[in-house]
């Protein structure tokens, strides 16, 4: 049982194959134990959702996280995602968040790009790793190696606003271990080893032609700056804002895989009714008077309508 700061549990047993029950009941030390937890979970991803403190999850992430799973190390293959989920369904929590945390410690000398339409978005999960290394107990005690250490004034400095360098990196190199950027930040002669692409579009990129291109060029530009070009590693995160925007031309790119999650489908099922069900779905999304139909059915529905058609 791994106890947490909250009034829950988790019995992180239940996640042990049979060989990891036998030599977990060999243990005696403590260090041992939390050497062996460790390595519980780099391996085990729900696991490590857990330990960040995630556990609002439904039963459609639990599919979804084994996906997300699938890359854990820092293969020499190509891999490109595209995540198009409804709002409210914890997207950046568990891929731009979660999921960053775990290439690290699996992968110490990685270096991510996450990048947003601004560089003030992009802060905002990046801060969310950052506050991890710095303040989640938890974590900091199952991968101490990784977490910076206070000064003699009893103050942890990590990093920046933008960027940070784990401590425990073998590998000399010019980037960090995550950078955040935004549209228009200047990222010439960097090169990274994996993207996490979350929100570089939104309601006010697709306002006119030049704006829905603008996304479009960035993503482009992204491609040169992998360490190797051949090799693009990407996770694109975010919703559909227009029909010619740039997640929209991703779908039909075969070079990407596909995680499309609608709030509910064309049979009304809702997916993530543990948070959205349909009676708060209309009640208070599609009832709200400050909710338009466009957003509707950008945001939770995945399909940008003229709002004179929308229909729920």
């Amino acid at each position: 049982m791994v106890e947490t700061s909250n009034t829950t549990s988790f019995d992180i047993s239940t996640r042990f194959t049979q060989e990891e029950k036998k030599d977990w009941n060999l243990l005696k030390s403590p260090e041992a134990k939390r050497l062996f937890l460790q390595y519980i979970f780099r391996r085990d991803f729900y696991s490590f959702v857990y330990l960040l403190g995630y556990r609002d999850i439904g039963q459609f992430h639990l599919q979804q996280i084994e996906e997300i799973a699938k890359v854990r190390y820092l293969e020499s293959q190509p891999i490109r995602r595209l995540w198009l989920w409804s709002r409210g369904f914890f997207k950046t929590s568990l891929i731009t968040e979660a999921h960053t945390l775990w290439l690290i410690v699996n992968n110490p000398n990685i270096r991510v790009l996450i990048v947003s339409f601004s560089l003030e978005v992009a802060k905002k999960p990046f801060g969310v790793l950052r506050n991890h290394l710095i303040g989640n107990e938890e974590f900091r005690y199952f991968f101490r190696e990784f977490c910076p250490v206070a000064n003699a004034e009893g103050k942890i400095e990590f990093g920046t606003t933008e960027s940070f360098t784990v401590p425990n990196r073998t590998k000399d190199s010019k980037e960090p271990t995550v950078m955040c950027a935004g549209v228009g930040t200047n990222i010439t002669g960097l090169h990274f080893d994996f993207q996490k692409i979350d929100d570089l579009v939104n309601r006010d990129t697709v306002t006119n032609d030049t704006q829905i291109q603008q996304s479009k060029d960035y993503f482009s530009l992204l491609g040169p700056i992998f360490d190797n070009p051949t090799c693009p590693r990407q996770d694109v995160i975010g919703t559909i804002y227009h029909f010619n925007d740039l997640h929209s031309n991703l779908l039909k790119n075969i070079k990407f895989t596909s995680s499309i999650i609608p709030v509910h489908d064309k049979d009304y099922v809702f997916a993530f009714p543990e948070r959205i069900s349909k009676e708060k779905f209309e009640l208070e999304i599609v009832g709200d008077p400050n909710n338009n139909p466009y957003d509707i059915q950008s945001q939770y529905l995945l399909n940008p309508i003229n709002p004179a058609d929308a229909k729920f």
